[in-house]
């Protein structure tokens, strides 16, 4: 299969442009109940600042839970104030060093205009990158890729597997891959019937809005509790750089009849 086929459209739908090396300051926002713009994508190095022009906000990075959040303790400006204030944070590699995430995407919240007041920063690094994402259902580590970073010209090896059921299988594994992630990425939308044994529910993570998925890996044979490995090629095309593609893969125990179940999801920003 020519991958370069596949991944030629991609770079036509993402209008990829060299990224600027200058460092950048983004500015978010804080309007009575919404930051604007409540999704930024940016370049490691660049800094983001939140500026207070209406009500009482502060910025806590962390998940939305409904009407409380959880924090993750990796930024917040702390107590609710009034404007004029501001706060920020500089996405630096050693800040992404210390503080992890998947896909480099660190969300934050306003604690005090939950559920609505949400936001989300991704920080784009030039050696390419590797995420999982999308294991709210779906079983953390059962889909990884190994053999190095998702740069030009690499191959990856993409490992499918159950981890919660050692005795799942066996029968086929596929992957496919999406130029976009599901719309409630970092999570998915729910598919009853779908997951991994012992779960009934999994989740759909990577968009299947046309042309996605793009491209389907597989099938490779999956032995009883055992893991399916496929390989991703990525053409060594620099126009590819900075390209995010995400992947999710299925596992289908031939011996049930309803055996399909879904992995988490990983995101590849190439580089």
């Amino acid at each position: 299969m020519n991958l370069r086929r596949f991944l030629g459209p991609l770079v036509a739908v993402a209008g990829l442009a060299s990224a600027a090396t200058a460092q950048t300051t983004h500015v978010v926002n804080l309007y009575s109940n919404v930051f604007l713009p409540d999704d930024l994508t940016i370049q490691v190095g660049d800094t983001v600042r939140w500026e207070w022009v209406t009500n009482f906000h502060n910025v806590v990075s962390g998940t939305n839970a409904g009407m409380t959040g959880i924090p993750d303790g990796i930024f917040s400006s702390g107590s609710p104030v009034a404007p004029p204030s501001m706060f920020e944070v500089t996405f630096d590699q050693a800040f992404l060093d210390a503080n992890p995430v998947a896909g480099n995407v660190y969300t934050y919240y306003c604690i005090v205009h939950l559920p609505g007041m949400v936001g989300r920063v991704r920080v784009e690094t030039g050696d390419g990158s590797i995420g999982s994402y999308g294991y709210g259902l779906n079983p953390t580590g059962s889909l990884v890729a190994d053999g190095g970073n998702a740069t030009i010209g690499n191959t990856l090896t993409l490992s499918l597997s159950n981890p919660v059921d050692a005795l799942a299988g066996p029968g086929l594994g596929i992957a496919f891959l999406a130029t976009a992630p599901d719309v409630n990425f970092p999570g998915g939308t729910n598919l009853p019937g779908f997951g991994l044994a012992p779960s009934p529910v999994g989740q759909i993570v990577v968009s299947l809005a046309a042309p996605d998925p793009f491209l389907v890996l597989g099938p490779g044979l999956w032995a009883e509790g055992g893991t399916v490995t496929l390989s991703l090629p990525i053409p060594g095309d620099p126009a590819l750089i900075g390209v995010k593609v995400y992947c999710q893969g299925a596992l289908i125990d031939t011996t049930t009849a309803d055996g399909i179940g879904l992995t988490n999801g990983i995101e590849l920003v190439i580089g």
